[in-house]
């Protein structure tokens, strides 16, 4: 037995608690004055009423929907008639706000559309120059349409373009999986560019490096970049631009 006032433990016989000293009640037994408790509700009936209640929520919730979107009445209410959206008879017009962010939403996708098209590249016809980038291969020759490793390609644009340098070639490795293709323009014994091949991916800055540290002109061109063609109007036009500046 336990002290209804403090919870100290007490010996079934005793009349007052040791520890704060309130009278002990003997079990079942209430204190004069308090009121008795209500008899607890059965469970099922509990349950009954929650079922009730969820069973009526469902129904308002149908009641309102079936409102919102039943066929109006157009044949013999005029005012119906006038609500109702032509592009749709089953549903009530939209209402200011949202015809107001629809508006707003067209306006920008047609934004983006005109700077989208502003930004493509032309179409050209073959044989011409055209940008390297975009979301078509473009009809000049580049990288993706020549018949042959991206290594090949440039090494046949360096040669054909650049008859002037001796041009050599080598593998760098930069880490345990990857390596980076070189290729050095010299005349005479001066070095006069450095051009790496190398994916997006590499994050070796170590060739740039020493190309700057010793006054070489350097040119770095990514094979496997997304959108870039490398047209050979382009790579050539780099390296010139590299090599005269």
């Amino acid at each position: 037995m336990f002290c209804y006032n403090c919870g100290a433990k007490l010996e079934d016989d005793e009349k007052f608690c040791y520890n704060c000293g309130a009278p002990v009640r003997s079990r079942g037994a209430k204190p004069a004055g308090e009121p008795a408790k209500k008899p607890a509700e059965p469970v099922k009936n509990m349950m009954q009423k929650a079922a009730d209640a969820v069973t009526g929520a469902a129904g308002a919730v149908t009641g309102a929907a079936g409102r919102l979107f039943r066929k109006p009445d157009t044949a013999n209410n005029p005012a119906a008639r006038e609500n109702v959206d032509r592009r749709s008879p089953f549903r009530p017009a939209a209402s200011g706000a949202v015809k107001k962010a629809s508006d707003v939403l067209e306006s920008a996708n047609e934004r983006v559309k005109i700077r989208f098209d502003e930004n493509k590249p032309a179409a050209s016809a073959p044989g011409t120059a055209s940008v390297s980038y975009g979301p078509q291969m473009p009809a000049e020759e580049n990288q993706f349409s020549f018949r042959g490793s991206y290594v090949e390609y440039f090494e046949k644009v360096f040669r054909e373009a650049f008859l002037e340098y001796a041009i050599e070639k080598h593998e760098q490795q930069v880490s345990r999986v990857s390596s980076t293709m070189i290729f050095t323009f010299r005349k005479q014994i001066f070095t006069k560019l450095v051009v790496e091949l190398m994916s997006e991916n590499c994050s070796s800055g170590k060739m740039q490096r020493d190309c700057r540290a010793a006054g070489i002109p350097y040119l770095r061109f990514y094979y496997d970049h997304e959108g870039w063609w490398n047209t050979k109007s382009y790579v050539i036009g780099r390296a010139k631009a590299a090599l005269e500046g």
